[in-house]
């Protein structure tokens, strides 16, 4: 990751607005939680036209710093899809293990239920 400062000829609210996505925040509050930074500071960044590429880069390393400046070519480096990827299948792999849970959980709410009302 460069240190220097970079000249920004993006478009930044579109930029700002696809990384929100890709990092599934629901508000530019929330993206800033992510960042650690303030909503306040990402809005200038909208209103000025330009970011801190270095602050964005440090949280959200697959983002090619290239795309950061200019907005053309791939949002993510392509390592950062492989281990995106993987993300989703240990994702997919968690959700079929709470999903089985869930079920034996309902089967034993059931068996519950009808030892109550066997009693009564």
């Amino acid at each position: 990751m460069a240190t220097k400062k970079m000249k920004v000829t993006a478009d930044v609210a579109a930029n700002i607005e696809a990384i929100k996505m890709y990092m599934g925040a629901e508000s530019l509050s929330d993206l800033a939680r992510i960042l650690g930074i303030s909503a306040q500071r990402i809005s200038s960044w909208c209103i000025r036209g330009t970011y801190d590429t270095r602050v964005i880069l440090k949280t959200i390393p697959e983002i090619r710093e290239e795309w950061l400046a200019t907005g053309e070519g791939e949002m993510l480096r392509e390592s950062g899809t492989a281990s995106l990827i993987d993300e989703l299948r240990e994702l997919r792999e968690l959700l079929n293990s709470k999903d089985a849970v869930i079920l034996q959980q309902a089967q034993h709410i059931a068996e519950l239920t009808k030892q109550i009302k066997r009693r009564r």
